[in-house]
């Protein structure tokens, strides 16, 4: 875990320094079976994030683990969750294998060459939290879906959002788009595991 501590602060939440010694599989049927305690997920990630860019096995290029680095991990956080688990179970091998798994399912093409080293950034720390964003995104009715993305992820003004709807015969004043927004953030982070919000959300000041 020490190699982790600098890049992973989170470490250090009192949520999560109760399960560093715990083994792989407590974890994994902890998360199992019951997906809202997000803090195994969470310790899962942080102890196999560099498995798909450091095993010598894996001949994908950085580039191309770089680009899809989220999408192999929601693909390998939705595989996991229902994944059966026997005593011989291992759950690193389980991870490599998914990781190149999603290669083949989503056929995508890359160059056949190792390269250990990848540059961290801070979508790749904060994967946990972006899959349950995501998750959480698509509970919303679409209107509150619709006015977060435009204006948070797109940069949307109030009124391109508001002719936009027009268009598609969506009749909306401002204060009325004001109030799906903050109605559809507030049921975004609602909608969030406890323990997501508590580990990185919330500020321990």
């Amino acid at each position: 875990m020490n190699g982790n501590n600098i890049f992973f602060s989170d470490l250090n939440h009192e949520l999560l320094i109760p399960l560093h010694k715990e083994s792989d599989i407590f974890l994994w049927k902890k998360w199992q079976s019951n997906p809202s305690q997000a803090r195994y997920l969470v310790e899962i990630f942080i102890r196999y994030h560099k498995l798909i860019n450091d095993s010598q096995e894996n001949d994908i290029d950085k580039v191309t683990l770089d680009k899809y680095y989220k999408q192999i991990w929601f693909y390998i956080i939705d595989n996991l969750l229902g994944y059966p688990i026997s005593k011989d179970t291992i759950l690193r091998d389980v991870i490599f294998t998914l990781s190149k798994n999603f290669f083949q399912e989503h056929n995508v093409i890359y160059k056949s060459f190792y390269l250990s080293s990848i540059d961290y950034d801070l979508l790749k720390k904060y994967i946990p939290l972006i899959y349950f964003l995501n998750k959480s995104l698509n509970k919303l009715n679409s209107l509150e879906r619709l006015t977060i993305v435009a204006i948070d992820k797109f940069g949307w003004q109030e009124e391109k959002l508001i002719e936009y709807l027009r268009q598609h015969q969506q009749n909306l004043t401002i204060p009325e788009l004001k109030s799906y927004y903050t109605k559809g953030y507030s049921n975004l982070i609602n909608n969030l595991p406890t323990d997501i919000i508590a580990i990185y959300l919330q500020n321990d000041d």
